[in-house]
């Protein structure tokens, strides 16, 4: 199977090791080995990814850079309206602003988690959106204006955030 077949995955998250939970634990449901990881620490690397890979599912915590994650749920979902988006967050244990699964929602996200009370939900919800989404992008990148406009927004995000030194991860899924 070629790599346009594969479900691209992007998971964003202050902490590495959680990244790899969170594969690991998306693993544990049956998806044929169609998965392909890919992990951000910082914001800015996910941006990086994000300028030139097409994801079919981006779980993101909201919090990676102070309220940068909600402009980047919102970029995702103005660009490229069929990825499919879990904002996966630690309301329960670190309250956030009142409401913030409402407003990840009312930013883009497909599904708003709390990774205490609904990492049980994760592998049958990304099983799921497996299932359901097209492998057909919405975002033509021969469209020159689309990709300039995604571009320049992606930028104005990242001038705002210093650069950070944690590295990345790239994993296959199996």
């Amino acid at each position: 199977m070629d790599d346009r077949q594969k479900f691209n995955i992007l998971i964003i998250d202050p902490d590495p090791q959680n990244c790899l939970l969170i594969q690991e634990f998306i693993l544990t449901a049956d998806h044929e080995g169609n998965l392909q990881f890919y992990h951000s620490s910082e914001l800015e690397i996910a941006i990086e990814f994000y300028k030139n890979l097409r994801f079919d599912l981006i779980i993101i915590d909201p919090k990676i850079s102070k309220r940068d994650g909600m402009s980047f749920i919102k970029t995702v979902r103005d660009f490229r309206p069929k990825t499919k988006i879990i904002a996966l967050g630690t309301c329960s244990t670190n309250p956030c602003p009142p409401e913030c699964q409402k407003q990840c929602m009312e930013y883009g996200a497909s599904t708003a988690l709390d990774k205490a009370l609904d990492y049980d939900k994760l592998p049958g919800l990304v099983r799921e959106m497996y299932r359901l989404l097209s492998f057909e992008s919405d975002y033509n990148p021969s469209n020159k204006a689309v990709k300039r406009n995604l571009i320049a927004r992606l930028e104005s995000m990242e001038s705002g955030t210093k650069h950070l030194q944690t590295p990345v991860f790239i994993l296959k899924g199996h």
